[in-house]
């Protein structure tokens, strides 16, 4: 293992609170969405997240992240969201060509992450 997949697991490690183990499909998932770890573009970072306790979800702050199998995205899309902040409505996303994003649902405020915010 090269230094910088230790590096992005440690910052998994250090960065999330381990949550509730899903074993139920997401209620808004069908046959048509394309699932992230299907997706043959992923940078390191997201091929980790989304190896690292697959069923499980995490949270940092007031951020809920998806377990791994309910991250999704329809065709039409581009990005897939990971996290949410519900008491702030806020949600984090990843998109081959934005990179890290926070969004604000309700302003539509957007503002770039340098890279994934698990692996600073």
């Amino acid at each position: 293992m090269d230094i910088r997949t230790l590096h992005i697991l440690h910052g998994l490690d250090q960065y999330f609170i381990i949550g509730e183990h899903v074993e139920t499909p997401s209620s808004w998932w069908d046959e048509s969405m394309l699932m992230i770890s299907e997706d043959p573009d992923l940078p390191l970072e997201l091929r980790l997240y989304i190896s690292w306790n697959p069923d499980e979800e995490r949270s940092h702050g007031n951020f809920v992240w998806f377990c791994p199998w309910h991250v999704f995205r329809r065709e039409d899309e581009e990005s897939y969201v990971l996290a949410q902040d519900i008491t702030t409505k806020q949600w984090i996303e990843w998109s081959k060509t934005n990179g890290w994003r926070r969004k604000n649902w309700i302003t539509g405020e957007i503002q770039s992450l340098n890279g994934a915010p698990f692996s600073i």
